[in-house]
């Protein structure tokens, strides 16, 4: 090896040369290289093993402190962190996991208690002034309509009068709906025009029956469509005519058919829609074909939807309470229908009339649950505390249906 400073020469030629000794030429030097011990070597090379010292001390501290953090985070608990969706929601398993226990917890009997509270609260402003003034437009005499709520006919009015028993719906705790509902009775032989122009007036694109015009021999719903396909019924100026059928081929539990509806030369196509089996007072034995009508129906979203059955507070209340909780689950809210039916009633009096109803609303939830298969275990333990009351309710309703019965054959044989 031949180290050279500045200048030219080798070490050990130069201090040769001052010495007056012979040099020592390139194959000495290959013969005899310089050694760690010889002073001027360990001279020069001091500024390198002082870097190599370093970079060994500095890796070694490195890895260290790597298998420290490592050992760390082994012995250090990780707190998980709750999962979200890319929006910052919750997952949607999580509010209806929370629903399925809390409902659980509370028991077919707390539901029904819970129901029994929301009864006895007061709406906001309950002022039913335009509904007094009316009471042969009403279907029953306490099927309230509160005034800053109700739908006010415009459509030929002031010859015609501007009410009817009809109330908007448009929110649900703590959010808008998407489509806006009228919530309506059934009508009445004198209000089915007054029916027709609401229709004209706020153009739905959808009409939602839930009762049957006649049920255990009383009548519910004046026969205010055209039957037949191709038939047209004229209702003061309201031409409507039947024009197809469009229900499902496998769609057993309602039908469909479209209607054009006509003023003058304008007209306006919707979508009417009859349930062939709920119950007055009672259920369905499914809430899935609910969530199914409800979801065929929210299109177009700027359309508003017009929903009755015979006072236009039971079935359409329990209907309207399914629509509004699958919208907190939509929006991966917490599902309180304590909050949704207490919101309903403060829009339209008396919506959701039963217990039952109330606990087929929880239902209608744990079916969505079990058709997505989330918790089926609670779906299941919930179904059977479900089934046993709503029997138990049904039997007990019939009895008194019968004891009716019998005390008005021992008052007419008197």
């Amino acid at each position: 090896m031949s180290l050279r400073r500045r200048g030219g020469g080798t070490l050990r030629k130069r201090r040769n040369a001052g010495k007056g000794g012979p040099s020592k030429t390139n194959s000495d030097e290959a013969l005899h290289p310089p050694t760690l011990d010889d002073p001027v070597t360990m001279l020069a090379m001091t500024p390198v093993l002082n870097s190599l010292r370093h970079m060994v001390k500095t890796s070694n501290s490195a890895d260290n402190s790597v298998e420290n953090k490592d050992k760390d985070r082994e012995q250090t608990p990780q707190t998980p962190r709750p999962p979200v969706t890319p929006g910052g929601k919750p997952p949607i398993e999580v509010p209806l996991q929370n629903f399925a226990r809390a409902s659980l917890q509370k028991k077919t009997d707390g539901i029904k208690a819970e129901f029994i509270k929301i009864t006895n609260l007061q709406p906001t402003d309950p002022t039913c002034t335009a509904l007094t003034l009316h009471p042969y437009r009403n279907r029953y005499h306490n099927n309230t309509c509160y005034d800053r709520t109700r739908v006010v006919l415009k459509y030929l009015v002031p010859s015609e009068v501007d009410y009817i028993n009809a109330n908007w719906v448009t929110e649900g705790p703590n959010f808008k709906l998407a489509n806006k509902f009228i919530c309506t009775q059934g009508p009445i032989e004198n209000t089915v025009n007054d029916f027709w122009r609401m229709v004209w007036q706020e153009k739905p694109k959808h009409i939602i029956m839930l009762c049957k015009t006649l049920e255990n021999g009383k009548s519910k719903c004046a026969q205010y469509w055209p039957l037949g396909i191709g038939e047209t019924k004229t209702f003061g100026t309201v031409c409507v005519t039947h024009v197809r059928s469009i229900t499902a081929e496998k769609e057993k539990i309602y039908d469909s058919s479209v209607f054009c509806v006509q003023v003058g030369s304008e007209t306006h196509n919707l979508e009417h829609h009859r349930w062939n089996s709920w119950p007055d007072f009672g259920v369905p034995q499914s809430g899935i074909p609910i969530i199914r009508l409800l979801r065929h129906c929210h299109e177009p979203k700027d359309a508003p939807i017009v929903v009755h059955c015979a006072a236009g507070i039971g079935r359409t209340g329990t209907f309207m309470a399914v629509e509004i909780a699958m919208k907190m689950v939509a929006l991966r809210q917490e599902i309180n229908i304590y909050e949704v039916v207490k919101e309903l009633r403060n829009q339209r009096g008396g919506m959701v009339q039963t217990p039952e109803q109330y606990l087929f609303v929880h239902r209608c939830i744990f079916e969505y649950m079990n058709a997505k298969h989330i918790a089926r275990n609670l779906v299941t333990e919930f179904n059977t505390a479900y089934l046993e009351c709503v029997n138990q309710a049904i039997a007990e309703r019939e009895k008194q249906h019968q004891a009716l019965k019998e005390a008005k054959k021992q008052n007419s044989v008197s």
